[in-house]
C-alpha cells in the first residue's frame, strides 16, 4: 500500500509545466512572384510546433492541406527564461494562388506537443489583392 507521501511524489513527478503564447500573429506580404506568409509565436514552453495549411472548400466543408514546400521554420530558446519563440515563413507562388474572384484561405496552427494547447490564426487572400 502506498503512503500519501509517495503518492504525492509520484503525481509531482508527472506534473507538466507549460507556458502559453504571449504573442501569436500571422501576416502576408507581397513579393515579386507571389506572397510571403509569416507566422510567429513567443513566450512558450515546452518547445512548440507551428504548421501552415491552405484551406480548400470541398463539398460544403473545408479541407486543410499542409504546405511544406517553400516553408521554413525556426525555433529559438531564450537562455534566461527557457521560453521558446517560433517563426514560420512560407512562400506562396503566383501559380498556386486561385483565379480571380476566389479567396484563398490559410491557417497557422500552433501546438505544444503532449498537451491540449492549440491555437490557430487564419488569413484570407483575395486574388488580385495581395
Amino acid at each position: 500500500m502506498q503512503s500519501i507521501y509517495s503518492k504525492i511524489l509520484i503525481e509531482f513527478l508527472f506534473l507538466h509545466v507549460l507556458e502559453t503564447a504571449k504573442s501569436f500573429y500571422m501576416n502576408a506580404t507581397e513579393v515579386g512572384d507571389g506572397i510571403n506568409i509569416t507566422c510567429f509565436a513567443s513566450g512558450l514552453f515546452p518547445e512548440p510546433e507551428l504548421k501552415i495549411f491552405r484551406i480548400q472548400p470541398t463539398n460544403e466543408s473545408y479541407s486543410p492541406i499542409e504546405i511544406t514546400n517553400s516553408t521554413t521554420t525556426d525555433v529559438f530558446r531564450e537562455q534566461k527564461s527557457g521560453q521558446y519563440s517560433i517563426s514560420l515563413k512560407s512562400n506562396i507562388y503566383e501559380d498556386s494562388i486561385s483565379a480571380l474572384d476566389v479567396t484563398d484561405h490559410y491557417e497557422c496552427r500552433l501546438v505544444l506537443p503532449e498537451t491540449d494547447y492549440s491555437r490557430s490564426k487564419q488569413l484570407a487572400l483575395q486574388a488580385g489583392e495581395h
